[in-house]
């Protein structure tokens, strides 16, 4: 089960295949599972796929420094680092999404393509109204 100590946090990822790099991110209380028995091995006859597990969920460490999307999205840049991977298609579902574009804005020299699945940004959500 590889780990990964990244900006002080222990983020838990696996790769499978080889090509061109695809990045998936899981939603909020989800973990690495919602891609890895379904998706990336249908995705790896062709790409080499990362996915992990975002801190504080499934086999990541939990963190005191909170879980705020740009965090989660630098631990994901970070991650990318280490693994060297760039110009990555970066595949972000539900809450996920917002963690991709993140990903995608902070760390826009690694991203080549950004994909959201039903994705939940809180910038792009209607304000409801103030009472």
């Amino acid at each position: 089960m590889p780990r990964a100590s990244l900006r002080g946090h222990t983020i838990h990822y696996q790769q499978v295949g080889e090509g061109p790099d695809v990045v998936l991110i899981h939603g909020l209380f989800c973990n690495i599972a919602f891609w890895w028995f379904r998706v990336a091995p249908k995705l790896a006859e062709t790409l080499r796929v990362t996915a992990l597990d975002l801190r504080g969920h499934g086999f990541s460490a939990m963190s005191d420094e909170g879980y705020r999307t740009v965090d989660l999205a630098s631990d994901v840049g970070a991650l990318m680092d280490h693994l060297d991977i760039h110009d990555a298609h970066v595949i972000g579902h539900s809450f996920g999404g917002a963690v991709a574009l993140a990903v995608a804005t902070l760390s826009s020299d690694k991203v080549r393509r950004l994909s959201l699945a039903d994705a939940w940004v809180p910038s792009h959500q209607k304000m409801p109204p103030l009472s």
